[in-house]
């Protein structure tokens, strides 16, 4: 299927409860649960597949809880209720979400295709209704508080061009619409 018809697909609930799962060995204990009170929105500096291949790889210390590629398709590597290493000193209250970027998301805004952005939000309001996260708790990667935490892990993304008060707007509407 083309992005162009992709992009015109809204993914649906029953959709994403059929999400593939492909384990990444990269979070905690089973003694450490997830209590996600944020959603983390990240930028994969990379490809879908290639961070996926990442996410499994044993040296990469990394990982998160969804992957959501340019064409909208979604793949969960870390479940919900597991502690995935995505974001310094929230891993244990947050769901980490990587949107694909192919190296992009400092340089321009031409990464953020319709199919990414619309599987995206569907994604982010369905788990804000599973996990009564509140949409001002979705957060970039780059949030200066999340930050602060850890200077050395700083990130930047989602980067500039993923604007987070458009994407909490449609969250919202997405949320009053269901």
């Amino acid at each position: 299927m083309g992005m162009e018809n992709t992009a015109k697909r809204a993914i649906t609930m029953t959709d994403l409860n059929k999400i593939p799962f492909i384990p990444s060995p990269h979070q905690y204990s089973k003694e450490k649960v997830n209590h996600p009170e944020y959603i983390i929105i990240h930028a994969m500096v990379g490809y879908y597949k290639g961070t996926i291949s990442w996410f499994q790889n044993p040296a990469s210390n990394v990982s998160a809880h969804y992957l959501v590629s340019e064409l909208g398709e979604i793949t969960q590597m870390v479940k919900d209720e597991r502690q995935a290493f995505h974001c310094y000193g929230l891993n244990h209250k947050s769901i980490g979400i990587e949107t694909e970027d192919k190296k992009m998301c400092k340089k321009n805004g031409t990464w953020i295709t319709p199919a990414l952005w619309a599987a995206t939000v569907d994604l982010a309001a369905h788990l804000c209704k599973k996990h009564k996260i509140p949409v001002n708790k979705i957060l970039p990667h780059s949030e200066p508080w999340i930050r602060a935490m850890k200077p050395r892990y700083a990130h930047e993304d989602p980067g500039p061009f993923f604007s987070m008060d458009k994407f909490r707007a449609d969250v919202t509407k997405k949320l009053k619409a269901s």
